[in-house]
């Protein structure tokens, strides 16, 4: 999540489709990621928050190069901040209060 910019999320047939091209190893090609929109209908889902999210960084100028969450001077976020980010809409979603999700187990799901 700290290396993804705006150029590497696009939108297909209401999933977001994460590409980041090439392994963290930089020796091979990534598979996308495609995140399905949730259909709970309690407004805590991963798409339509990022969504509204990716919404906001390009309404505050961000380009295709720009990080989706960027620090408050530019570059990569930190960890941490990630880590604050993930744990916020976590606590936001009544179908997630009280797991244990860590930003290791976010990309090793990723990986996969």
């Amino acid at each position: 999540l700290q290396k993804l910019k705006l150029k590497h999320v696009s939108k297909r047939d209401r999933m977001l489709v994460l590409d980041m091209r090439i392994r963290k190893n930089h020796k091979q090609r990534a598979a996308p990621i495609f995140l399905d929109p949730s259909t709970s209908g309690t407004g805590t889902c991963p798409v339509a928050w990022l969504t509204r999210h990716l919404d906001n960084r390009r309404r505050q100028g961000a380009t295709p190069e720009d990080f989706v969450f960027a620090a408050k001077r530019g570059g990569k976020v930190s960890p941490a901040r990630i880590k604050e980010l993930m744990e916020m809409v976590l606590g936001s979603a009544p179908e997630c209060r009280g797991l244990k999700i860590a930003t290791h187990s976010l990309r090793t799901t990723g990986a996969v």
